[in-house]
């Protein structure tokens, strides 16, 4: 039985005792208002070559320039078997490298000499939306429904390498390219609902119901592809990507056990169409070791579908007049249509399982927060072709506020006070980069007159 429903006799059904139970609370329903608006926008961005850049041959002065070691003690804490003992050019040799080259950078110079155009795009986008929303309300209920529509209209300008002068519109020391450009055009309705009903004096069921559309980022629209020379891998954007369309279900059922004290328990989905992951394909690309086009392995956004469901609870309650915990806790599984190359269909960036537990102190002078918020592990993006992933982590933070007076405030903010070692891997044997950002400490002064 429902938290707070009355019954005289129990229902043939469960649909028909639903239907019946929500009806009750739609007969006295009025429509209170309705919202509308619009909205304009004239987005530009563009990315210009850095004029500076040496493709010449400096590898004649540098192979035989100084080397140093890293230090003794490099990825000493890691763990593993791979090599320590490396060694890199100095800061000086490569000084040197380069103005051996001098004359040669000086006699190159400008738009036809040292302008790589492959690293140039464009990219303006119009974007017009407006929305109507319809309020209702009744006795122990109320909601609203609207749409929304979206009309995006995107230009992109970028460069592609060829190798056949007569399909060249530049050339530079960096090879010969094409101009392209690209026109997409996204026109869509996107419906919502938001329902809230009362159940009892403490007891409140949500459910909503909506589309929305997520544009790709200007960059992985906009970018022309790039590589390393050495490993023949790179990335680059697409510019044919579409925006993610996401179908979104949530509910919750939230029990105000106490002032100040909330127990709520929910599910969600996401269905996600068009969603951004990443492919890779094979592109040609010009060497700056050979001086010509070579076969690179490209890294560059591509459309897929996913999807996400999990469930979330939350706990607050206070302890006495000014104390008080909080805890939180969310289970997120996602997955994608897209197979990565270590056969995986991981959803960038979603972690399994996500919590924050927290203490505070309050009253009218002073205010006290102190919490942990953990996140397990979640694949970032692609080094290469290769997926990789941050490990799992969780961080210590401290809340300090203080009322001197009516006129000044002074609060203080510690984060990182565990000081967590970020970790990237690719596999359990292949780390990819570790870091620690250090503890930070933020003091605050507020005035007011």
């Amino acid at each position: 039985m429902a938290p707070g429903a009355t019954r005289k006799s129990p229902p043939k059904t469960k649909e028909k005792w639903f239907t019946a139970d929500f009806n009750q609370y739609f007969d006295s329903g009025t429509l209170n208002s309705i919202d509308f608006g619009l909205r304009y926008a004239d987005h530009k961005r563009e990315a210009l070559s850095p004029e500076g850049a040496t493709p010449g041959d400096i590898w004649t002065s540098l192979q035989n320039g100084a080397t140093a070691n890293y230090p003794g003690g490099f990825a000493g804490g890691i763990g593993g078997s791979f090599p320590r003992n490396l060694w890199y050019f100095t800061p000086a040799a490569l000084k040197d490298a380069i103005l051996n080259n001098s004359t040669w950078l000086a006699n190159n110079d400008g738009p036809d000499g040292r302008h790589n155009y492959g690293a140039e795009w464009k990219v303006a986008e119009k974007n017009f939306a407006g929305y109507v929303q319809a309020n209702f309300s009744g006795d122990r209920w109320s909601g609203n429904v609207g749409l929304r529509y979206v009309n995006i209209d995107q230009d992109i300008n970028t460069y592609q390498a060829v190798s056949d002068a007569a399909n060249a519109d530049v050339r530079s020391l960096f090879g010969m390219w094409k101009a392209l450009s690209y026109n997409n055009k996204h026109d869509r309705i996107l419906p919502s609902a938001n329902l809230k009903f009362d159940l009892t004096d403490d007891v409140v069921f949500r459910f909503a119901a909506s589309q929305t559309q997520t544009l790709p980022d200007f960059s992985a629209l906009g970018a022309s592809s790039w590589g390393s020379d050495l490993s023949r891998t790179g990335g680059g954007g697409n510019p044919k990507l579409n925006p993610v369309v996401s179908t979104n279900f949530d509910a919750n059922l939230e029990w105000y056990f106490m002032p100040r004290g909330l127990l709520s328990v929910g599910l969600f989905s996401m269905n996600l169409k068009d969603y951004v992951a990443f492919g890779t394909e094979t592109q040609m690309l010009f060497s700056e070791l050979t001086n010509q086009l070579e076969a690179y392995e490209v890294a560059v956004p591509v459309n897929s579908n996913g999807k996400v469901t999990g469930a979330e609870i939350a706990y607050e309650q206070p302890i006495g007049d000014n104390f008080g915990i909080n805890a939180n806790y969310t289970y997120a599984d996602g997955s994608t249509s897209h197979t990565w190359e270590d056969g995986s269909n991981n959803l960038l960036g979603t972690s399994k399982n996500t919590y924050n537990v927290g203490g505070y102190f309050e009253n009218d002078t002073f205010g006290a927060r102190v919490s942990y918020t953990y996140r397990s592990e979640f694949l970032i993006g692609l080094k290469g072709a290769s997926p990789y992933y941050q490990d799992e982590f969780g961080t210590l933070s401290l809340s300090l506020s203080y009322k001197a007076t009516d006129w000044l405030s002074v609060s203080f903010d510690a984060l990182n006070l565990n000081n967590p070692t970020l970790k990237y891997y690719q596999s359990s044997v292949i780390p990819s980069a570790f870091y620690e950002n250090g503890r930070q400490y933020y003091l605050n002064f507020r005035f007011k007159y």
